[in-house]
């Protein structure tokens, strides 16, 4: 049996990482206690102190997905949809960053 799937060594971690926790939660608490602020207050801090990052993330995924993606996913179309002509003949052209979409513009205008 390798380290990684041993039962003992899993045990230490989490200890481990309990041990952290526990040890952010009563530096948020004592710096709370200094501020003279209410529990509410020590609490939220603490929380935020322990899964902070992992809140603050799926907070933003949250506000992404629920008035960031509509907007763009809107814009897009109506970017797409303006993009797609060139303004010359009404003719459609594509780009695609390797430089074809000027080259097909070139032929038409030479032709």
């Amino acid at each position: 049996r390798t380290m990684e799937g041993s039962r003992a060594v899993r045990l230490l971690i989490h200890m481990g990482g309990g041990l952290y926790k526990m040890r952010k939660v009563i530096f948020a608490v004592e710096a709370a206690t200094s501020a003279n602020a209410t529990f509410a207050f020590a609490l939220l801090v603490s929380v935020l102190a322990v899964d902070g990052t992992t809140l603050t993330r799926r907070a933003l995924h949250w506000v992404e997905g629920r008035f960031v993606m509509p907007r763009t996913l809107r814009g897009g179309k109506r970017f797409h949809a303006r993009r797609a002509s060139n303004g010359s003949n009404g003719s459609r052209s594509s780009s695609s960053g390797s430089g074809r979409g000027k080259q097909q513009q070139q032929q038409q205008h030479n032709n």
